[in-house]
């Protein structure tokens, strides 16, 4: 398949992407331990005072349900879109976009179990009486290990792939530097867990929004900056 036709399947990626995004509505708490996201917070805080501070909001657990219900479909479409990005890169000349292209296309790939395991352990938290202190604990704990893969694999992908970006002039630069830093706050998500948020918001919103507005506005775009 040439760099054309992986464009234009990378388009309709991101368009399957935002579609299934918008039906994920954010699920904000009050700021408990650095999380603002209820999802992001069961999966990642190790903490039981803070699955009981989702928990205890009314509908929270329906309102948790239905959005993994869609990331079902969203775990599916993200990793086909990073290897299909992944593929473009290594159309680029050069050894060493070649070895970053199959990295980011396997990191992605491998990234999807890596979250439906996490969405399971979420769902096993929801099931858990919040004062049952000992067996809330060993859950978290069982979320964290896969998230923190997760968040891991799937930044280190952003990473690699914000180098499709670069090299064709300071407006086609400008999604591959959010994309990079998307990728590196990610990263981070090892250090400080609630890094996971902010990369989250970068990647989801800002780059799909921006291409978008791009292929409205100049329409061959993404074309001319992959070849």
């Amino acid at each position: 398949m040439n760099a054309e036709w992986l464009a234009r399947l990378a388009g309709l990626f991101v368009l399957v992407l935002v579609a299934i995004g918008s039906q994920m509505k954010g699920i904000k708490i009050p700021k408990t331990k650095g999380f603002t996201s209820a999802i992001v917070a069961l999966e990642l805080a190790k903490d039981p005072e803070v699955a009981r501070t989702v928990l205890s909001n009314p509908g929270m657990r329906d309102r948790i349900r239905k959005n993994l219900a869609w990331d079902r479909w969203f775990l599916l479409a993200y990793p086909l879109l990073y290897a299909t990005l992944g593929l473009l890169l290594t159309q680029r000349p050069g050894r060493w976009y070649l070895v970053f292209g199959i990295a980011a296309a396997v990191l992605a790939v491998a990234a999807a179990p890596l979250d439906a395991s996490e969405n399971r352990h979420v769902l096993r938290i929801l099931e858990i009486d919040p004062q049952n202190t000992a067996e809330l604990q060993a859950a978290m704990d069982a979320a964290y290990r896969p998230s923190v893969l997760k968040w891991t694999a799937v930044s280190a992908s952003m990473a690699l792939l914000s180098l499709l970006f670069f090299g064709d002039g300071i407006l086609q630069a400008i999604p591959g530097v959010l994309l990079l830093i998307a990728g590196l706050i990610g990263l981070a998500t090892f250090v400080y867990a609630p890094c996971a948020e902010w990369s989250l918001h970068w990647a989801l919103q800002v780059v799909p929004g921006l291409a978008i507005l791009s292929w409205l506005i100049w329409p061959d775009w993404l074309l001319r900056i992959w070849r």
